[in-house]
């Protein structure tokens, strides 16, 4: 007898262009359609909904503005969550990160069906706090790093498990134009953040750029949101108080990364925390050679020397280092390329993360409802 495929419903706290939702959104449509069938449903509006509309998804949006501090906007998001389980006969529901477990893990208790929650990181906050004493099957993490955090701040004890990420990118063949012949580019894809040590790696490479001005640093990512809206000016000044301000060129934020990658020598992560690094497996996956501070779940993603390099967070004079050695071993970048290309095939493709969640999703189907105060759960 076919077992029917289970329904599963991905909430999103937020519909903005962000690592966790981008995941997300590939772990919505990677699923096998014999064993799942995925909605979305969105707390709020964003490129996300048209781009989940787009690829042929059914997609729930919540009416108004929700805030949780009105509680008139919570009951409302709460009621649609669950009426949007109960007509499309929800059989389990994910929540991407605290903000929308803390909607969706009450309505999907209203509905008896379980929850799993994941938490993307950063880690910390009230969010947090709340969304861990929301009934919950399973909390999914992105690292060993995120898990450890997690499981020292929620104040139940939920089983937790760590879910590989992934990326659909394939190796890119090099590629030269006027901008960058002859040139060693260095690659920064990161959102216009201080946490990302945007101006750390500035600071680090000017002696490097100074003395040869076939250097490059090339910055792809925008603000996120309002968030830090003159950090680019900020950044800018910087280069030019250094006198290389004519080898750091910002790129803004690009939908399609590859033709950046293609031009790429060296990807460089200088983030002084990280829940897991997805640059860095998107480096790998293009056959880039990859520099990472070694912090959190970055510090997880590569064997050191074998398929990508690691320097001390903040240490100006390692990063240089090691940026030095790839510039002048050809050969080293070369081997780390491959190596890489072996580790993204072997741990971070979309196969291999959803044998991962689904995995999950089965236990959590499979485990007895939590006993959750009535309380604690309205």
């Amino acid at each position: 007898m076919t077992v029917p495929p289970r329904r599963v419903l991905y909430v999103f706290a937020n519909a903005h262009l962000g690592g966790a939702e981008n995941i997300t959104l590939l772990m919505l449509r990677s699923h096998s359609p014999t064993r799942y069938l995925a909605q979305a449903l969105f707390l709020q509006q964003g490129p996300l909904v048209s781009e989940a509309t787009r690829l042929g998804f059914t997609v729930h949006s919540v009416p108004g503005r929700l805030r949780l501090r009105h509680p008139r906007t919570v009951a409302q998001a709460i009621s649609t969550v669950t009426k949007v389980i109960e007509g499309e006969r929800i059989d389990l529901v994910h929540s991407c990160m605290p903000y929308a477990h803390i909607i969706a893990a009450v309505a999907a208790w209203r509905r008896q069906i379980p929850a799993v929650m994941f938490q993307h990181g950063p880690v910390g906050g009230s969010l947090n706090l709340v969304a861990s004493l929301m009934p919950t099957r399973l909390v999914l993490t992105n690292s060993a790093y995120t898990l450890s955090k997690q499981a020292k701040t929620q104040l139940r004890p939920w089983p937790m498990r760590v879910i590989p990420l992934a990326t659909e990118l394939t190796q890119i063949p090099p590629q030269a134009d006027e901008l960058h012949q002859d040139h060693l580019v260095v690659t920064m894809l990161s959102r216009l953040a201080p946490g990302k040590g945007l101006d750390f790696a500035i600071e680090a490479l000017a002696p490097l750029m100074q003395r040869d001005q076939r250097l490059r640093l090339v910055i792809v990512g925008g603000p996120f949101r309002h968030f830090f809206p003159r950090y680019q000016e900020q950044l800018q000044l910087l280069a030019d108080a250094h006198k290389v301000g004519g080898q750091v060129q910002f790129a803004g934020f690009q939908r399609d990364i590859r033709p950046y990658l293609a031009r790429t020598d060296i990807l460089l992560s200088a983030s002084f925390e990280e829940a897991f690094g997805l640059t860095l497996i998107e480096g790998l996956a293009a056959g880039v050679a990859v520099i990472s501070s070694r912090v959190g779940g970055a510090a997880e993603v590569l064997e050191d020397g074998v398929d990508g390099l690691y320097f001390t967070a903040g240490d100006d004079a390692d990063l240089r280092r090691q940026v030095e050695r790839l510039h002048h071993e050809p050969g080293l970048r070369a081997r780390l390329s491959a190596a890489g290309l072996r580790t993204v095939e072997a741990r971070y493709r979309p196969r291999v993360m959803m044998e991962h969640l689904e995995g999950c999703y089965d236990e959590a189907l499979s485990r007895q409802a939590p006993e959750i105060p009535v309380r604690t759960a309205l």
